[in-house]
């Protein structure tokens, strides 16, 4: 066995758990700080800020699921406020995720109704 590359190789392990553990630092600490920048960008009305040569924009994405997996509740409550041809019983959340976003950009608000399942 070539001892040379073995060592090799668990010099570049041992590098790569420190780069993961590094990572998973940043990480953190990015969603710290993007926990207090959201309400700035909500309170000061701006889309998007250039900083450091990039620019820095707030981007949405809203995911709809079923309540603790009730798709039969979801399909009632979207009947009722009118929707209901948006969800089908076997609708997954993927399927369903542009059509909660286009109603969230167009301001549509979620009926008492709806807001239940």
């Amino acid at each position: 066995m070539n001892t040379d590359e073995l060592k090799r190789f668990v010099a570049l392990e041992e590098r790569r758990r420190k780069l993961e553990a590094e990572i998973d630092t940043v990480k953190a600490e990015a969603a710290e700080l993007e926990e207090l920048l959201l309400p700035q960008f909500e309170q000061s009305g701006m889309e998007r800020v250039a900083i450091d040569g990039r620019t820095v924009y707030v981007e949405r994405k809203l995911w709809a699921k079923a309540k603790d997996g009730d798709k039969a509740s979801v399909c009632k409550a979207l009947k009722r406020c009118r929707l209901g041809t948006t969800w089908r019983r076997r609708s997954t959340p993927t399927a369903s995720a542009p059509t909660c976003g286009n109603w969230t950009a167009r301001g549509v608000p979620c009926r008492p109704a709806c807001a239940r399942s």
